[in-house]
């Protein structure tokens, strides 16, 4: 988890544009609430919650979780294959109702153990559950029917990332 994309302030969140929000955190409106009016828990407090939220309620009950697998996780054609098939389901799955997230901390886990050249445990132990026969997890989500409606996250215009080159 990376704090410097929560945006937990509404300072922090007009001045970026962008990031994680009370908002867009699925906590639903009293606790939403409380979270803009509580002071701002610690770094610490928060990957405890983050973790804990992310066991026992969003990966508790979920009706699926996939993965989307290369050969080559960084062969840049499959990884770009790999992010156009997540955006086709992603678009099917909205278009029947049906919710979908990334979880992004599986292959970022798998990246930086390699950066840091320790042994690829998550790896290791994501291809043993899911049998993946030397493929390569590139994305992981979680996919069923929200309980409640989601909210839009801050933007920032695009006039403000779109760079000419």
């Amino acid at each position: 988890m990376l704090d410097a994309w929560f945006r937990l302030t509404p300072e922090a969140v007009r001045t970026h544009r962008d990031g994680v929000t009370f908002d867009v955190l699925g906590l639903g409106p009293l606790l939403t609430a409380a979270g803009k009016l509580l002071p701002t828990p610690s770094p610490e407090r928060r990957h405890e919650d983050w973790l804990r939220v992310t066991r026992d309620v969003h990966l508790a009950g979920d009706s699926l979780i996939g993965v989307i697998a290369t050969r080559d996780r960084y062969d840049l054609g499959a990884t770009l294959r790999a992010g156009r098939l997540w955006q086709r389901m992603q678009l099917w799955a909205t278009a029947r109702g049906i919710a979908m997230q990334p979880l992004s901390q599986v292959p970022e886990v798998i990246h930086r153990q390699r950066q840091l050249g320790r042994a690829p445990a998550m790896e290791r132990s994501f291809a043993e559950a899911l049998r993946l026969g030397g493929w390569q997890p590139t994305m992981a989500f979680r996919l069923g029917y929200a309980v409640r409606e989601g909210v839009c996250g801050p933007r920032r215009a695009a006039e403000d990332v779109i760079r000419a080159s």
